[in-house]
């Protein structure tokens, strides 16, 4: 099966889950894009500042530049030092899997790039974007999302943290098919 990913920049989780997908028998990553947009996480700063606290922020902000020297390290030993890559970008270039930015997937050059690859699924990892109907209608069987949070509860960003900050007894996670509508 043909899978492109469409998600934001994470160097924690994402990464990881396209190893896994890449690793199994069934799917073929033809290409992964990060959306670089004003509703990406890494533009929330100061959401990040005002919900967990300048101290936490600056911890954070720690790991994500220990996690990005690890990447170029990692580069310069030809992608064989982590077994887990630290960012969407180490992943394709470790799997030679095209590596895309964006700012908007819904633009007609991007649109008609992915219409090439004559895709099976679209996968969306946390994408902070709406996609429309042409890129719904790219893949044969259609656009899935993945959101951290059974749904509708903590529909919004950070729904992990949200489940945690309610000390929720019960999670999950949820997938669907997209369409044009939140």
């Amino acid at each position: 099966m043909k899978v492109f990913i469409i998600t934001q920049e994470d160097s924690f989780v994402i990464p990881r889950n396209m190893q896994l997908l890449a690793d199994s028998k069934f799917i073929n990553i033809t290409g992964a894009c990060v959306i670089n947009s004003k509703n990406s996480l890494s533009e929330k700063k100061g959401l990040f500042i005002r919900n967990f606290g300048i101290a936490q922020v600056v911890k954070m902000g720690f790991v994500v530049i220990k996690d990005k020297v690890l990447n170029v390290i990692d580069l310069l030993f030809g992608s064989h030092l982590l077994k887990h890559k630290r960012s969407i970008k180490a992943f394709c270039t470790k799997n030679q899997v095209p590596f895309f930015k964006q700012r908007n997937v819904n633009e007609r050059d991007f649109i008609e790039i992915l219409g090439e690859l004559n895709l099976d699924l679209i996968v969306s990892f946390s994408a902070p974007s709406i996609f429309k109907s042409e890129l719904l209608s790219l893949p044969r069987k259609g656009c899935i999302n993945l959101h951290c949070s059974l749904l509708p509860k903590y529909s919004g960003i950070l729904p992990s943290f949200w489940t945690l900050f309610y000390d929720e007894r019960e999670t999950g996670a949820t997938v669907h098919y997209m369409d044009n509508e939140i």
